[in-house]
């Protein structure tokens, strides 16, 4: 990576300007200042979301995955879901990784994209050096798609590494053309492409065709030969616009969804709808309640800010790697503030452009998850991941705002607080997530300990939302495999009651409805056939137990979620001495009527 951020192309003589002032102002050479720069982006990574590698508990689409992969049918599932060419990314991690190396594998690859973005801001813009790091640490910081470390999520992970590859690639192709680089770009983006929502992105890698031709050719004598130039040289690079429309052909063609997802990501409106819902969805992004614009509107912050004495102890975490950072910058002379030549203001005209173009870009992240019907949110955790895309394009957009909104004597200062801002954002999720886990350890051990009969359906009641993090719940194929912990266990179909809204009263059902029994019924005749869902083959027992899961002490605060996920590293059981977060309840009663069938139904 080191090589990757320290080549030097040839650049417009404005860009090479602006990296000689900026290293001067630390007599280092440039590419020592741009290794620097790359272990800090690395180290930034590892301190915001390092701390996930002390856990090793599976959660959400992972325990259907790993099942799939173990019987030899996950290759079925990619199938089905249209998305072949994804099958050899996750097969490795579900057969043979744990928890903790999906964690440790999509943590390296979000450590690569910060100095890959850094190389392309720089190469890409007249911006100083300088800037083009805050862009890539505000990018890595970025309080966005926290789902990302799981295995579900991992492709989004590998596809926003391949695509940033290749636009790096692309920048160093323009200044040294070489056939067989052009062959690697397209064969990233194809790869990129796999998450769809890059698709909508690809429009970039010709736009950086454009910029580039604009200003290699502005010495020419009238707009229109620089007009001409540029024509001329995407028409060179035609592959990079038909790879987007190749690739979603290809697709449809020889990989349709078809199964139990064919309508998998399909669209839910149209595009003119689609595109007004993507704007207010961006401002929902940045904590602006849009509940009067956009259905389920919600207020970010009350998701995302730490709460009392959690925000206190989160706080003197975040002093603490601030104190560090500011020691390691001065002992290794890295230069966070522009010299003062180049202080001067750029052009107005060419600052409105690059805000233009990076909400442009941000636009283009968001819209494809709304077409599809899925907009990013946090209050479902799992949501977030649909941030993928405007996760890379964050600190770009950030950055070309403070450009065009503050004088450069505070754009620093602004780059700062906001970094800063980001790491408490990112240290709170740490905190909820790591709870959640430790929680969620507990109620697997307590159905380790008192086996429910086979055959059981089971209706979960999560009193315990204190400790769910983003208002993340327990899906029935998750429950399925946390109630099944024991020696000996049998198939449970389990269902939580945040699946189920109570009409009457507005809130989730605290107490077994017929609409609960038939949902549970349904399921079990439509999935008792697929084992990785936990419970295959599943015969009835005529019994339905009713599981209330109430929290018995609050959350408990930074300092101490870190001291017991550190004490229990490496144990696969909690602790006896462990403090008790969760109280399991449990009563059972007949469903009802006669079994007539395995799942209780009227067959």
């Amino acid at each position: 990576m080191d090589q990757i951020v320290s080549s030097q192309p040839s650049a417009p003589p404005d860009d090479v300007a602006d990296d000689r002032q900026t290293l001067r102002t630390c007599a280092d050479s440039p590419g020592s200042v741009h290794r620097k720069y790359t272990i800090v982006l690395v180290l930034a990574v590892l301190i915001a979301y390092g701390p996930l590698l002390l856990t090793d508990q599976r959660l959400w689409d992972d325990w259907t995955l790993v099942l799939l992969a173990r019987s030899g049918d996950l290759w079925e599932l990619f199938k089905q879901l249209g998305r072949r060419d994804q099958f050899l990314l996750v097969q490795p991690l579900a057969t043979y990784g744990t928890a903790r190396d999906c964690t440790a594998v999509v943590l390296l690859l979000s450590a690569a994209i910060g100095p890959v973005i850094y190389a392309i801001v720089r190469r890409a813009t007249a911006w100083p050096p300088v800037d083009a790091f805050w862009a890539a640490l505000l990018t890595v910081l970025v309080p966005l798609n926290q789902a990302r470390f799981f295995i579900s999520t991992a492709p989004y992970a590998f596809s926003s590494l391949f695509f940033v590859l290749a636009l790096f690639l692309l920048l160093l192709d323009l200044d040294k053309p070489s056939f067989g680089r052009r062959v690697l770009i397209l064969l990233l983006l194809f790869l990129a492409f796999s998450t769809n929502s890059f698709l909508v992105m690809g429009w970039i890698a010709p736009a950086l065709v454009l910029l580039h031709e604009w200003r290699m050719s502005k010495n020419s004598t009238s707009v229109r030969d620089r007009i001409n130039a540029a024509t001329r040289s995407i028409a060179a690079r035609s592959e990079l616009l038909l790879a987007p429309p190749a690739y979603w052909l290809a697709k449809k063609t020889f990989q349709p969804a078809y199964g139990l997802f064919a309508q998998y990501n399909s669209f839910k409106m149209d595009p003119v709808t689609a595109l007004g819902r993507t704007v207010t969805t961006l401002f929902a992004q940045v904590g602006i309640d849009t509940t009067l614009l956009l259905p389920n509107g919600f207020d970010a912050a009350t998701l995302l800010l730490p709460k009392g004495f959690d925000l206190l102890e989160i706080a003197i975490a975040v002093a603490l790697i601030v104190a560090l950072t500011i020691a390691i910058v001065r002992i290794w002379h890295v230069p966070l503030v522009a010299s003062s030549e180049q202080r001067g203001d750029r052009p107005g005209l060419e600052r409105w452009i690059a805000v233009i173009a990076a909400f442009t870009l941000c636009i283009s992240a968001l819209f494809p998850y709304v077409m599809v019907g899925n907009p990013p949110r946090f209050s479902g955790l799992w949501e977030t991941r649909h941030q993928t895309t405007l996760m890379l394009v964050s600190g770009f957009t950030i950055v070309a705002i403070y450009r065009l909104l503050f004088p450069r004597r505070f754009f620093a200062r602004a780059a700062v607080v906001t970094a800063i801002g980001f790491l408490v954002l990112d240290f709170s999720f740490m905190h909820r997530m790591l709870a959640d886990i430790l929680e969620t350890r507990q109620i697997a051990d307590h159905f380790r300990r008192e086996v429910p009969p086979s055959g059981t359906m089971m209706y979960v009641v999560e009193n315990d939302r204190t400790y769910r993090t983003f208002g993340r719940f327990f899906p029935f194929y998750e429950l399925a495999w946390l109630v099944r912990t024991g020696p000996g266990s049998g198939p449970v179909l389990p269902q939580s009651n945040q699946e189920f809204i109570n009409p009457s009263a507005g809130d989730y059902a605290q107490e077994l409805t017929p609409k609960v029994v038939a949902t549970l019924v349904d399921r079990c005749k439509k999935l008792r056939g697929h084992p990785e869902y936990g419970f295959g083959d599943f015969v009835s027992n005529g019994q339905i137990e009713t599981v209330t899961l109430t929290a018995i002490r609050p959350r408990p605060g930074p300092f101490e979620t870190a001291y017991l996920t550190i004490r229990d590293l490496g144990h696969a059981e909690p602790r006896p001495s462990e403090p008790q977060m969760v109280r399991v309840d449990s009563k059972s009663a007949p469903i009802g009527g006669a079994c007539r069938s395995p799942c209780c139904g009227d067959d």
